[in-house]
């Protein structure tokens, strides 16, 4: 019976020491999978009120205190829906783009204008009302429709253009 338990000791530390002496497998986690938003097609805003030709009537710089309504050359803008305008300065075409949010603001409806860009023509008579007039559209952040007739923006400083559908 002693001879057994020894074989049996023997057995068991064998065991042991052929345990002990094998090379552990490391254990891989398993990969984690990220859920990445997919991004989603962005529908631009459109306002079929604002789209189509206008004619500038108004002009109001300085807060508004300087108002110019004659203009030796037509100012003219034309909306398109798919994000562009085009007109003329009164001295040199123009074009760009704008983006409607659909939010309003204090002002009216929000805009935005630009990057604009035009022919680079130098006209005496009319440079300094052209050049006062891209400022203010390169700025105009919120405009208004009154009637389907009379379109309004305006910029952070308050000066407006106004316009009459053509």
């Amino acid at each position: 019976m002693k001879a057994v338990i020894i074989v049996f000791m023997m057995c068991a530390a064998a065991c042991l020491l052929a345990a002990g002496c094998t090379t552990q497998v490391p254990v891989t986690p398993a990969p984690t999978r990220i859920a990445t938003p997919q991004p989603t097609a962005t529908i631009p805003v459109t306002d079929s009120a604002l789209t189509g030709n206008w004619a500038l009537s108004e002009m109001g710089l300085q807060g508004g205190q300087a108002l110019l309504t004659i203009f030796p050359q037509p100012i003219t803008i034309t909306f398109t829906a798919q994000g562009t305008l085009a007109g003329y300065g009164g001295c040199n075409n123009y074009g760009g783009f704008y983006t409607l949010t659909g939010t309003s603001g204090p002002f009216g409806k929000t805009i935005t204008i630009g990057p604009i860009t035009s022919n680079m023509m130098y006209c005496v008579d009319t440079i300094d009302i052209e050049t006062s007039y891209f400022q203010i559209l390169s700025n105009v952040t919120s405009y208004g429709i009154d009637n389907n007739t009379t379109l309004s923006m305006r910029d952070p400083l308050g000066s407006t253009l106004v316009y009459q559908r053509t």
